[in-house]
């Protein structure tokens, strides 16, 4: 493949998997963004891509911000020179037991 990525929220669940699975595929760099509660489960998940073949930055941000999008690109581009590939995954899960409960 020979791409580079971003994958925002790339530490868990779906972001994860599409990292890895990028890996797997042959990318030759991939930036993860995650919050800094999930430090952990971003450095797993880059241990495990780097075991895959793929180089990986990882970058601490809080994408609510607009300098942390600068701050996500930047460090990026710094990093691999190359952007093929962006996944928007960031999310945050809630669970509510009834709906109505559920803020926007």
């Amino acid at each position: 493949m020979g791409k580079y990525a971003i994958v925002t929220g790339g530490d868990s669940g779906i972001g994860r998997a599409a990292a890895q699975l990028f890996a797997i595929e042959g990318l030759k760099g991939i930036t993860i963004s995650y919050l800094p509660q999930e430090r952990e489960d971003a450095r797993k998940a880059a241990e495990q891509i780097v075991l895959d073949g793929c180089d990986v930055n990882l970058v601490e941000v809080d994408l609510q911000k607009e300098e942390d999008c600068r701050k996500l690109i930047a460090s990026h581009m710094a990093r691999f020179s190359c952007l093929d590939i962006l996944v928007n995954n960031a999310s945050n899960q809630m669970s509510v037991k009834i709906i109505q409960e559920q803020s926007y």
